[in-house]
């Protein structure tokens, strides 16, 4: 579920031009947003995959302090699953 906040964010900022997401998501972010949160609006919103909405929250400008942090986070999941597919 999505805080109807963050969703008044986006209509606020969003001006139907996808070069202005990084404005909308720094918006967002300093509203309180999670990442999670941001992908899900852009789904929502704009019609992206997940894949699609993840990448571009986690290569955004605004996100970009956290995307070592995210990569080691999905990198370590993959090794774990991985190796236990193994066995």
């Amino acid at each position: 579920m999505i805080d109807n906040k963050y969703l008044e964010i986006f209509e606020k900022f969003y001006s139907d031009d996808i070069n202005n997401v990084e404005e909308v998501l720094l918006e967002l972010k300093k509203s309180g947003a999670s990442q999670m949160q941001c992908t899900r609006l852009l789904m929502l919103n704009l019609k992206l995959s997940i894949a699609e909405a993840d990448r571009v929250v986690i290569n955004s400008e605004p996100w970009e302090d956290y995307l070592n942090s995210v990569e080691e986070v999905r990198e370590s999941y993959f090794n774990i699953n991985f190796e236990e597919e193994e066995e």
